[in-house]
């Protein structure tokens, strides 16, 4: 366990926190399900439009990996899609 730093255990103790429900909010019963890597329908989309893109045009670097893609499935069949990125590539 990591020893942490006394001085920020006592900001931590002098902020208050107010808990709000969020508009897009959902209970985790809800969930039927999650998929990692590009298998949804709207990376694999995304990823036959990169492949269509001139080798030039993308020079710069993809917007995003495979392995950052995140899809949640709930029972109303509706998708959450994410790209959850490296903290230090952003």
């Amino acid at each position: 366990m990591i020893n942490p730093n006394p001085s920020v255990l006592k900001l931590d103790k002098k902020l208050r926190y107010k808990k709000v429900k969020s508009k897009s909010s959902f209970n985790i019963e809800d969930i039927r399900g999650i998929i990692y890597g590009p298998g949804a329908s709207r990376f694999w989309i995304y990823r036959k439009h990169i492949n269509s893109l001139d080798p030039k045009e993308i020079e710069g670097g993809l917007p995003f990996y495979s392995w950052q893609c995140l899809t949640v499935i709930f029972d109303d069949h509706k998708q959450l899609n994410l790209v959850i990125k490296n903290e230090y590539d952003c």
